[in-house]
């Protein structure tokens, strides 16, 4: 697995490394569920400053289906994603903004960690 995880409160945070799958991330809800810190209704937030993936459309509804369906293990609606500093990475971020809406999602776009985190922390879970 190309990612870890921790716990921060109420938000988990995935840290995507240079390159990761799908199942990479449900694997990783998976452990954090195993944790006692994890609730139903926890956010997720995805620390992709790392990331070196440039994934096709396709690929990214896919990813996007994937991240929707583990509402069913307990995460929220609402998620977030830190870039790193790679242009093409908000892009990348606006498109899977828009299928994750269609699936029901809130996705917020941050550069920062801190910023994520405050801005999970203000929605009701």
């Amino acid at each position: 697995m190309s990612i870890n995880w921790e716990m921060c409160g109420t938000v988990l945070i995935v840290h995507l490394g240079a390159a990761h799958s799908p199942a990479d991330l449900a694997e990783a809800v998976v452990a954090a569920k195993a944790e006692t810190a994890f609730r139903s209704g926890t956010f997720l937030l995805l620390d992709a400053r790392q990331s070196k993936l440039n994934p096709t459309a396709d690929e990214i509804r896919a990813r996007c289906h994937s991240i929707a369906a583990l509402r069913d293990l307990g995460l929220s609606r609402h998620c977030a994603v830190v870039l790193g500093s790679r242009p093409v990475q908000f892009g990348l971020a606006r498109m899977a903004q828009a299928f994750l809406e269609v699936e029901g999602m809130d996705f917020g776009i941050f550069d920062d960690l801190d910023e994520a985190l405050v801005w999970l922390s203000t929605i009701e879970p």
